[in-house]
């Protein structure tokens, strides 16, 4: 089986900043709820989607590793976003810089600190490169923390120790999510693209509440998955986070860089 080239690592640790972060605010407790077996499926569904994390600026900085073919990366993160307008990252080793990016509703834009470089491509380069949906409202929505569902027809439930799952499938694609059954907190969430033989599971540990009182993870597990070039794991622990607080964003590509793409 073919591996995840070096170079495709580093660049896969960088897109993946972009489907981080969760948080969720206080929901009903199920017992207190009259809901019967048919309909509790969408009930939770429309309490998932309530009690979503509703934020406009999100700062972040993160610590990374990620583990492919035997090796592994570390690697420094700082995450900005506005919601609807711009996502803002940077990757550091050992204090370096080693790339920046932005993405916009139709674009990402990258400059690479290592190769004197910059690239501008249409947001479906992350699809295509790492065999992922790209959508700026997707990585918004896994940013904050907002569950995602590539499929809700026909939604069902089960109770499972600990957690309730919420999933549904078509031909295409496959979505279970595992939820906290008190505050409805994400906990663990696995999409599957059938058509292309991919997926991506997503564990969120280490919950704390932030100064405005949402319940975010600190710590998080991603494992992709692809049957030509196998899997990858990553591991990302949030060192700050603050939400609703404007921000100033930065990406002035040098006049000496060449563009590569």
């Amino acid at each position: 089986m073919n591996k995840y080239p070096l170079q495709f690592v580093a660049l896969l640790a960088l897109a993946w900043l972009l489907l981080l972060s969760s948080g969720c605010g206080t929901a009903r407790n199920l017992s207190n709820t009259t809901e019967t077996p048919e309909n509790r499926a969408n009930f939770l569904h429309e309490q998932v989607l309530k009690n979503q994390l509703d934020a406009r600026w999100l700062d972040a900085r993160a610590t990374i590793s990620v583990e492919n073919d035997g090796k592994t990366i570390s690697l420094a993160a700082s995450i900005k976003m506005c919601r609807d307008s711009v996502i803002w990252l940077n990757v550091k080793k050992m204090g370096f810089e080693l790339a920046r990016a932005l993405v916009t509703r139709d674009s990402v834009y990258v400059i690479d600190r290592i190769n004197n470089s910059y690239s501008v491509a249409p947001l479906s380069m992350l699809e295509e490169t790492l065999q992922l949906p790209a959508e700026l409202s997707l990585l918004e929505s896994l940013l904050l923390g907002n569950p995602f569902f590539f499929v809700t027809d026909n939604l069902q439930y089960a109770s499972e120790t600990d957690s309730y799952a919420l999933f549904a499938e078509d031909e295409q694609t496959s979505n279970r999510l595992w939820f906290d059954p008190q505050k409805h907190k994400l906990q663990r969430m696995l999409l599957l693209d059938k058509t292309a033989g991919r997926q991506l599971e997503m564990s969120l540990l280490n919950y704390n509440q932030l100064s405005a009182g949402q319940n975010f993870s600190h710590l998080r597990r991603f494992q992709v998955g692809e049957q030509q070039l196998g899997s990858a794991t990553m591991l990302i622990e949030f060192t700050k986070v603050s939400l609703d607080e404007p921000t100033s964003i930065n990406f002035e590509i040098p006049e000496r860089y060449e563009r590569s793409r």
